[in-house]
């Protein structure tokens, strides 16, 4: 490790007027894009992934104690998280080799040196996350241990499992998360034959799709976190495209809530990082709005309102949150807050965050009404510009059918259809947008939704 002490050779220029405090310095290149950052309150020290210029240009990890600086690397390729398991610090990423050491993907400090944790894999490691005591591996693997385990893997202390290994998907698995006992997979997956896009739950032995999925070319969902109970998805997707919300919405189990506008303002608004601290979500990302407030990169959710976090930004984007010794810390593409210079890594140091609250958000369910113990249906083709069939899993006796546009709206209603387990129906006339589909039998509810293209 290498260690720098900031006091003496970067001063911190800090205004009085600021809430901010500057704990970067010149060697940041900037957090890598999958960077998970880490505060681990046994050493009480932040672990922030990045590419930087000490030693020499190169791929480290900065360990943050309060005061100064240390570094572990360089490495041949980039880090992207940290976590204590127990008693060992494990980081996973890009690379082989950290100070000369050769690893696998997947590492451990030992206490003297660098070794590859457990088993070798085969491909990067892009986030951990800890359940229950056991720790979740997620990444671009598909063995690890020497058996399948694709994109996501779980060692319980003792032996690698690959219960939780994600089926064969278009796309990438970025995030993890538990919600009521569930295993939930977030990125930008695609299994189609399945009904899956953009998040998964592992139920029953199997991964499958909560409610229908998410919608569009464009869907990154980074980051599936419970709060207040209930479970936010956050990302890259937009209403525009046929989702429930703006790169911001809730599942409740049964069903998924836009929240307000959700998050816009800029051309492909996206939400990088979440992070819970006093009761709240703090949000940062590249955006503008947050349910209609300006909040240009940074914003507080309680559960009822949106509140913008106080702090001038130069340039508005918030790559990360994390928190160190309870306060909010944030990585930035913003060289100067409030007029000071942060070389991109500031500290809150005191005082209250909330700048200015919009009005208390009721959640918008996608139905007029809550469905329990929901079925999910294939509707195709979808998008479609002239009709629809929507394929029922079983033949039932009667079932009847009503049809919701994206505000709630019943568009279409048809009280029986007798004897099928396939109905066809012509959409040439609505309005082009997004379509929620409920279906309803004696015994059985099933649910799912269409576009309607120009």
């Amino acid at each position: 490790m290498y260690k720098i002490l900031l006091a003496l050779l970067f001063p911190l220029t800090i205004s009085a007027q600021s809430n901010w405090e500057g704990i970067g310095n010149s060697f940041f290149g900037g957090v890598g894009g999958f960077a998970q950052v880490y505060e681990d309150t046994v050493e009480n020290v932040l672990y922030v992934p990045f590419h930087g210029f000490f030693p020499q240009e190169g791929y480290y990890i900065g360990v943050w104690d309060g005061d100064d600086w240390d570094y572990i690397g360089p490495m041949n390729g980039e880090p992207y998280a940290v976590i204590r398991y127990n008693d060992d610090i494990l980081v996973g990423g890009n690379f082989s080799v950290i100070e000369n050491d050769t690893v696998s993907y997947l590492a451990k400090w030992n206490g003297q040196n660098w070794e590859s944790f457990g088993f070798d894999t085969d491909g990067p490691v892009w986030k951990f996350k800890i359940y229950e005591d056991n720790l979740f591996v997620v990444g671009g693997f598909y063995t690890l241990g020497g058996q399948t385990c694709n994109q996501i893997a779980m060692w319980d202390g003792s032996n690698w499992s690959n219960e939780y290994s994600f089926i064969d998907s278009q796309g990438v698995v970025f995030e993890v998360g538990m919600f009521k006992n569930e295993l939930y997979a977030g990125g930008t997956i695609s299994v189609p034959e399945k009904g899956i896009r953009g998040v998964a739950v592992y139920r029953n032995g199997e991964w499958i799709s909560p409610g229908n999925g998410f919608a569009g070319s464009l869907v990154y969902v980074d980051n599936l976190i419970e709060y207040k109970g209930r479970l936010y998805a956050t990302g890259q997707f937009s209403e525009a495209n046929g989702n429930v919300g703006n790169s911001f919405q809730v599942w409740d189990g049964s069903i998924w809530q836009k929240v307000g506008s959700g998050i816009t303002g800029v051309v492909n608004a996206r939400v990088f990082s979440v992070q819970k601290l006093n009761d709240k979500l703090y949000i940062g990302g590249n955006f503008i709005f947050a349910g209609n407030i300006p909040a240009f990169g940074l914003v507080s959710w309680d559960g009822e309102k949106f509140c913008k976090v106080k702090g001038d930004f130069v340039n508005p984007v918030v790559l990360r949150v994390g928190t160190y010794s309870e306060n909010l810390v944030i990585f930035t593409n913003s060289p100067i807050i409030d007029n000071d210079t942060v070389d991109h890594i500031a500290i809150w140091k005191g005082g209250d965050y909330i700048d200015t609250c919009g009005q208390k958000i009721h959640l918008i369910p996608v139905f007029t009404e809550t469905i329990d113990n929901f079925n999910s249906v294939n509707i195709f083709p979808n998008p479609t510009q002239s009709h629809i069939s929507i394929s029922l899993p079983e033949n039932l006796p009667e079932i009847g059918i009503s049809i919701y546009d994206a505000t709630g709206r019943e568009v279409y209603r048809r009280e029986s259809f007798t004897n099928d387990s396939k109905i066809q129906l012509d959409v040439s006339g609505f309005i082009p947008g997004l379509y929620f589909v409920k279906l309803k039998s004696k015994e059985k509810r099933y649910q799912g939704r269409f576009v309607v293209l120009e």
